[in-house]
């Protein structure tokens, strides 16, 4: 049409376009019924008939002519009665082929949704969006949903047959898991991207199923069978449960069904299952059942806090266990075999640890803890050590192979680690080392071996007088077989095969030397050797320690024999080879043996084993009717008392400790310069802690020793100052 314009003048307005030939109602309504009809033969699975294409236009001009909504509340309509089709045929099935039918028909409806949203393409991308309304495919399953699986009656049949498939293959029923994996499927899908109907309708009641059953199970395992059954039926009911879980419901099921499974079966009974008498976690550990401990480490996992409460039942037996050895090792005479039996524990429960629990790392601190708390209390455990790894040096060489011989090292090292005291095992193991060196009892490779692992562990300063002694031992050996070839060399050979061993006294545990009288061939070498080794050796002086040596006698019995004995031995023996019955006077006269030692000296060698004298009244006289299965004999001695020999090491080790604080504490003082005295304490104890614990009473009257004599002052009560 025309108006007037502001000036006066006409101006054309614009329209909206009308169609010439617009559609009239009666012939959309035609439209839709054609379109309702296919729609009802595509339900009844008569679709092979129609032309699609000409039912997407019949779609297309329904919207195009504003008759969208007549199309979508057609569709809900012929849902509502086709639904109720099939809820009618659901409830007839009740009693018979009732969940496989329910299957096939979702299946059924879900293609004829499809094909449905085929033919409203238009109306689902044009209208349904503008109208913020439900797609075409949601909205069939929605009223599948609503109209037959939520039907009381269906539901509630639903329900009881998934959960009754759950039970029946718990009870030990074959099922037809495939078709629970589909039911569960269309629940899923009914939830349109949600889990809200998988969950009301089944998942909340077979959790609850779930609990309650395996809560009435685990009460029955424990009453009706020992340890190892229950983690068996566990373990299996677990895996079972899992496998349906993976196989059939939907992937959020699995960790509640877990958490379910775990709060009712294990959590209430796991620590009872560990603590049944003969057959609980003691029994497994004792009697090394790997595969039962591997099970039970692997439920402890699933439970929170149980591998906790496992590690602490088993460092609890192992403490039982390692403590029951230390108290029946405390009074023995080997102290070897209390190494041995830790040893023998401790490879034990590293079996359990890696073979069973993983190696999980506070399973293997808790051992290492245990043992080493119980190897510590025991008063002699330093000894213990160092006498058998000195056993295994003098004869492993001999029974095992060299492999073995570092197998075993290792694991002796394993308990070195865990000593507190570890200057009390290097005075011992200084001195059963002495005595393989000067008997000649060892192999160097394998001293070598062993200081090279002390100074790993300890450092280059733990192990320098151990070191010295070994150096000793080489050069000596060396220097001797210079001496000899010196003396052959100068027309002089000896007519004895002897060899001499130079000792540093700073390395060598001290001993004090003992007077005798050698033979005149001997002491004739000694000065000979004295005279050479001073000669190159300017500013030495050398004291002969005869108790220290070792000698090779040959003697005439029933037949020929040679005699391992010591020095001292070897020349009261030699006092019998002029004469057949001599006094203790008359012995002790030609030796000059002092009283003490020399009747240690014939006690061993009248008295064992090996009697090479005999008592004649008053004196000694030869044993003649001595005879032993070997040619070489070794005579056994008669050594210090131990507590003796302890008292001497303990000595010794109290002294060095005192020297070796101070030199703690001169050290941090001349960083430090001033600093209180808790934070001294705590600056020695740290530096020393690898070598022995410091006792504060201890440190206390170091301090107060070197400010006695000016290493330190104090500026007031707790502080101190250090003194250039």
């Amino acid at each position: 049409g025309f108006g007037p314009g502001a000036n006066g003048r006409a101006m054309n307005r614009i329209q909206p376009y009308q169609p010439k030939n617009a559609t009239n109602n009666a012939h959309m309504e035609q439209t839709w019924q054609r379109l309702r009809d296919a729609i009802v033969q595509i339900q009844r699975h008569n679709e092979s008939a129609l032309s699609f294409e000409e039912l997407y236009r019949y779609g297309y001009n329904l919207v195009l002519h504003k008759h969208g909504a007549k199309v979508y509340s057609g569709l809900i309509q012929l849902l509502s009665e086709e639904m109720a089709r099939v809820c009618a045929t659901v409830q007839r099935s009740f009693n018979n082929n009732f969940l496989p039918g329910l299957i096939e028909l979702w299946k059924e409806h879900t293609l004829v949704m499809q094909m449905v949203r085929d033919v409203l393409l238009y109306v689902d991308f044009n209208y349904i969006p503008r109208e913020k309304l439900m797609p075409v495919y949601d909205l069939g399953l929605a009223h599948f949903n609503d109209e037959v699986v939520h039907n009381a009656t269906i539901e509630a049949h639903l329900r009881d047959t998934l959960l009754g498939m759950v039970a029946a293959e718990r009870a030990g029923d074959v099922i037809d898991r495939m078709l629970l994996q589909q039911a569960c499927g269309m629940l899923v899908a009914l939830g349109l991207r949600s889990l809200a109907v998988y969950e009301e309708v089944f998942e909340r009641d077979l959790l609850a199923q779930t609990a309650a059953y395996f809560s009435a199970e685990g009460q029955r395992l424990v009453a009706e069978h020992n340890a190892k059954v229950f983690l068996e039926r566990a373990e299996q009911h677990i895996a079972d449960e899992i496998a349906r879980a993976r196989q059939c419901l939907d992937p959020a099921t699995e960790p509640k069904l877990r958490e379910a499974i775990y709060s009712t079966l294990l959590a209430p009974h796991i620590v009872e299952v560990m603590e049944l008498e003969g057959t609980g976690l003691a029994a497994m550990l004792d009697s090394l059942d790997l595969d039962s401990l591997k099970r039970l480490f692997s439920l402890c996992s699933l439970v929170k806090g149980g591998v906790g409460t496992l590690s602490s039942m088993m460092e609890a037996r192992l403490a039982a266990v390692t403590q029951s050895i230390v108290e029946e090792e405390r009074g023995s005479a080997k102290p070897v075999m209390l190494i041995v039996r830790i040893l023998d524990i401790k490879l034990h429960y590293d079996k359990v640890v890696v073979g069973a629990f993983a190696g999980q790392k506070d399973l293997q601190r808790a051992a290492v803890k245990t043992i080493a708390k119980c190897l510590n209390e025991h008063a002699r455990a330093a000894e213990s050590l160092s006498a058998f790894i000195d056993d295994l040096l003098r004869r492993g060489g001999k029974k095992m192979s060299e492999r073995e011989v570092d197998d075993i090292l290792a694991r002796a090292l394993g308990l070195f680690r865990m000593l507190d005291e570890k200057d009390v095992f290097e005075a011992h193991y200084r001195q059963h080392l002495a005595r393989r060196l000067l008997a000649r009892d060892t192999q160097e490779e394998y001293e070598r071996n062993m200081i090279t692992r002390l100074k790993e562990e300890c450092g280059s300063y733990y192990t320098t007088r151990i070191e010295g002694m070994f150096s000793d031992y080489l050069v000596s050996r060396d220097s001797s077989e210079e001496f000899h070839t010196a003396a052959a060399a100068a027309g002089s050979p000896l007519k004895i095969d002897v060899h001499f061993t130079v000792l540093t006294k700073t390395h060598w545990p001290s001993t004090n030397p003992i007077a005798c009288e050698l033979p005149s061939r001997l002491r004739h070498a000694c000065r000979a050797f004295e005279v050479h080794y001073l000669a190159k050796h300017t500013g030495r002086t050398l004291a002969w320690h005869c108790g220290l040596g070792t000698a090779e006698v040959v003697g005439w019995y029933a037949r020929r024999y040679i005699f391992h004995v010591s020095t001292l031995q070897m020349i009261v023996l030699l006092q019998f080879a002029r004469k057949d019955h001599l006094s203790f006077e008359d012995i002790q006269s030609n030796t000059q043996i002092p009283e003490a030692e020399l009747q240690r000296m014939l006690l061993s060698l009248a008295s064992g084993k090996v009697r090479l004298l005999a008592k004649a009244g008053d004196g000694y006289r030869c044993n003649d009717s001595f005879q032993h299965a070997l040619v070489r004999v070794k005579v056994p001695q008669i050594v210090q008392r131990e507590k003796d020999e302890d008292k001497d090491v303990s000595g010794k080790v109290e002294q060095d400790r005192s020297h070796i604080i101070d030199a703690a504490i001169v050290r941090t003082m001349k960083a430090r310069k001033t600093l209180a005295h808790t934070a001294l304490v705590a600056e020695v104890c740290a530096q020393l802690q690898n070598r022995f614990p410091v006792q504060p009473a201890a440190l206390k009257r170091r301090i107060d020793s070197l400010i006695e004599r000016d290493f330190l002052t104090r500026e007031d009560r707790n502080t101190y100052k250090y003194v250039a």
